[in-house]
């Protein structure tokens, strides 16, 4: 009992392997960091065939605000893992500034409500008395915030952020709490141009969490022209990822992740399945124009 007497640590934000698309729902800071308007819906099944996986839905748009240097973003989503669940949204807004002709700096910061809930129907308690039984279907509504910065320019950039900064307590019944502990990400990639209508886009991402071991995910996709793109990439000790994506039409993208898994967890399922469907609404049709010629200069909003 002695060894058993301790706490014990995990993830507490869902992992994505689409990562390098949906860059926004890890760091607000992102939010109007493209010069247009972007909605994204987005599935994720982790651990196919083991009961009770994790599984995430999530809607994300943002955008800036023409002519300014404002951009704003919202997140609505849920998670299940086992018998607890939560499903909540949240509200970013983004200050950009120009460092040079080719280099942005961005702030962002979003506060967040999230409706944590305890699915009890589905617990295997050893006693009929446990307290558990009591709150069978507890809730416990959480208020947050999340802060982060990036520093970008057309084929670069690199973001810190800092999530479950409030760190509050989840609690469900008296006298027993659950302490939501801030995750932080290093986000960066690039992308260099490889003849005339092609383009190889490293990327890794970095998450620490408190006494919790460190996740690094690494990613190099090849994309032709705005029509496909594949990629490949490994998360440290658990994965290899493989990603495609196909333009359905004009601005519609469809994303498509499977998690091979290699940890010792293998044995017990089949993989991980992660789709999002996007659109990119263009507010500006010198942006639109810029990127079909396949430049990759910015087209800075006092250009205009």
């Amino acid at each position: 009992m002695l060894f058993l007497c301790n706490h014990s640590y995990g993830q507490q934000i869902p992992v994505f392997s689409l990562y390098d698309v949906n860059k926004y729902i890890l760091n607000p800071a992102f939010a109007g960091s493209e010069y247009y308007w972007e909605f994204a819906l987005q599935h994720r099944s982790q651990w196919i065939g083991f009961a009770n996986g994790p599984s995430t839905q999530l809607f994300s748009t943002h955008s800036r605000i023409d002519g300014t240097s404002s951009g704003f973003g919202a997140n609505f989503y849920n998670d299940k893992t086992g018998v607890i669940g939560n499903t909540g949204a949240n509200l970013s807004y983004a200050y950009h500034a120009d460092l040079s002709d080719i280099f942005e700096i961005s702030f962002g910061l979003n506060g967040s409500f999230t409706q944590y809930k305890l699915f009890g129907d589905d617990l295997l308690l050893h006693s009929a008395t446990d307290k558990l039984l009591e709150q069978t279907k507890g809730k416990a509504g959480i208020i947050n915030a999340s802060f982060g910065t990036v520093l970008y320019a057309d084929n670069f950039y690199f973001g810190l952020s800092a999530l479950n900064l409030l760190s509050p307590k989840l609690i469900y019944y008296n006298g027993a709490s659950t302490p939501l502990t801030t995750h932080y990400y290093l986000q960066t990639g690039g992308s260099i141009q490889v003849g005339t209508n092609s383009s190889l886009s490293p990327s890794l991402i970095f998450n620490y969490v408190s006494n919790n071991p460190s996740q690094v995910n690494l990613r190099l996709s090849y994309e032709y022209i705005d029509v496909f793109r594949i990629a490949a990439g490994y998360r440290w000790k658990d994965a290899f990822i493989f990603c495609a994506r196909m333009k359905i039409i004009d601005e519609l993208y469809l994303d498509y992740a499977y998690d091979m898994g290699i940890s010792q967890l293998n044995s017990a399922h089949t993989g991980s399945h992660e789709v999002l469907l996007s659109y990119h609404f263009y507010y500006n049709t010198i942006y639109k124009n810029s990127k079909a010629k396949y430049n990759f200069k910015r087209i800075k909003k006092r250009a205009d």
